[in-house]
């Protein structure tokens, strides 16, 4: 899905008992989201869902988040220029091979995703 612009940047956390954990930093380009502005703030609602597989492709984590954005229009003008960014981890119960990560915005009915190969 190209809809919606995605970046993606994964790294490995140091293992913390028998669980690995991966932090996702996710960058967003708000361009083709549909933001509704009204009274000077922007509006929307996007969900974003992170799922990361091992080299056999079964799934070993996901998680997931639904983002209520009500931002002023400096903090929109800003998301312009360098992107709307999150950041998720995801528990895994071993070391991912591929992260995807799937952008859903629910105003335009866009999706956009991404994917990266953990080395």
């Amino acid at each position: 899905a190209t809809d919606i612009p995605i970046k993606a940047v994964v790294t490995m956390l140091p293992r913390m008992g028998i669980q690995y954990q991966v932090r996702i930093e996710v960058t967003i380009d708000v361009t083709p989201l549909a933001l509704v502005a009204k009274g000077g703030v922007r509006t929307g609602q996007l969900e974003v869902q992170v799922y990361c597989g091992d080299s056999k492709q079964n799934l070993i984590g996901d998680e997931g988040e639904h983002l209520d954005l009500n931002a002023p229009e400096t903090t929109y003008q800003e998301w312009l220029q360098t992107g709307l960014r999150r950041t998720i981890r995801v528990p895994v119960s071993d070391q991912p091979k591929y992260v995807k990560v799937v952008v859903y915005d629910y105003g335009s009915d866009r999706v956009g995703s991404a994917m990266v190969t953990v080395k």
